[in-house]
């Protein structure tokens, strides 16, 4: 721990600020959510009287007058009593806040009310049987009673780590299994009609937008299969050339950063963007020169105006807005992450190696890179018809 610097602040090792407060003789901690000293110092006060509010409660009359044996004690060791704590340090400080309240709700709604009142060394198997089925009762689905036991096995990892219970029973028997999902690529056919479709006059709402950006974005995804937010982050810094093309991806969904070779096809896209682009900022600035500064400082506001370093000309937190305007004029029904999908499954129907595509897509297994990219029915009809006989 750091030094305590106000009495009753105290920082930890990772950085974050704790109250500090004796309640009946017992101490009391309780995260402040933040590693600034000064927000800490203000938030002080309030989360104090707010640990002394929470840890002391009067004992009703009934509860008075009941000998002592009965009394009902709020056990360190129980789940709901470590329950909070795992909330406020573990879950505040490493989900976000959707994440948070999730946790919260499954906690109270599934786990609780089925192992709260019971000392971590009596949480079995029968105990976590008794969760899957309430959850099924309430007719969740398997992947949604999957993400409860991991929330309780979670909490239970956190109190191993606290010292105050020494196994955790095992979630592999009782984890439900759920169906394994083929892969959904867009075949070639409904891809060209999307591509039509995604580059339409109407949805020009601005001379100030790009009318091609949703069929360049889609094109690029499918020759390249990043993701979503990869490719909102992608600049033209990261477009390297030498020793070999391809895009440097700064940023994954895992952390590490990776490359991702340029196909030929690809190439031709980013340099033709390149170009096309130079010229049609170059018309539109020669267009705005004309307007008035009133014009032009609207023009400056209006949503979807082209961003010069990066890849993709626009800024949005998701495709949902373009896929479904997409859909209704196609009758396709699709989203954006079947690029993803459909990159690795052309990539395996050209002849690619998957140890290769892993590396391209960032997996950290294999068998994640399976799931993703598997040869289509038409690909699979074609190799059979290549083979005369077996034996």
């Amino acid at each position: 721990m750091a030094t305590v610097t106000v009495k009753g602040l105290v920082q930890r090792d990772n950085g974050f600020w704790y109250a500090r407060t004796r309640v009946n003789g017992k101490l009391h901690w309780r995260s402040l959510g933040t590693r600034d000293s000064n927000e800490a110092l203000t938030l002080f006060e309030g989360a104090k009287a707010e640990l002394k509010r929470s840890a002391f409660r009067p004992e009703s009359k009934a509860q008075r007058k009941a000998p002592a044996s009965r009394k009902r004690t709020e056990r360190v060791d129980t789940v709901r009593g470590f329950s909070g704590r795992w909330l406020d340090e573990y879950v505040a400080q490493r989900r976000r806040g959707d994440g948070r309240k999730l946790a919260e709700q499954r906690l109270n709604d599934y786990i609780l009310p089925v192992v709260g009142k019971l000392p971590f060394e009596e949480v079995g198997t029968p105990e976590l049987r008794a969760i899957v089925a309430r959850g099924t009762k309430a007719e969740l689905s398997p992947q949604s009673i999957r993400h409860i036991l991991s929330d309780l096995r979670c909490l239970l990892i956190y109190a191993k780590e606290c010292r105050l219970l020494t196994d955790i029973p095992s979630f592999k028997s009782v984890m439900p299994k759920i169906d394994e999902v083929l892969p959904t690529p867009l075949s070639k056919d409904d891809l060209k009609k999307i591509l039509a479709a995604a580059e339409h006059p109407e949805w020009v709402r601005s001379r100030n937008q790009v009318p091609w950006r949703y069929r360049f974005t889609i094109q690029l995804a499918v020759l390249t299969g990043l993701r979503w937010g990869e490719l909102q982050r992608l600049q033209w810094e990261d477009v390297v050339w030498v020793p070999f093309p391809h895009l440097l991806v700064k940023k994954s969904k895992s952390g590490k950063p990776r490359r991702v070779p340029l196909l030929p096809a690809a190439q031709d896209l980013l340099k033709g963007e390149q170009e096309r682009r130079a010229q049609w900022w170059k018309q539109e600035l020669d267009r705005r020169s004309t307007l008035t500064k009133q014009q032009q400082s609207k023009l400056a506001r209006t949503a979807g105006e082209m961003d010069e370093e990066f890849v993709v000309p626009f800024r949005a937190e998701n495709p949902c807005s373009f896929v479904d305007r997409i859909e209704a004029k196609t009758g396709i029904n699709w989203h954006f992450h079947q690029t993803r999908h459909s990159f690795a499954c052309f990539w395996l129907e050209a002849g690619g190696n998957k140890g290769t595509l892993q590396e391209i897509l960032g997996h950290s297994t294999i068998r994640l890179t399976e799931r993703y990219g598997r040869l289509g029915d038409q690909a699979v009809a074609r190799e059979a018809a290549t083979i005369t006989t077996l034996y």
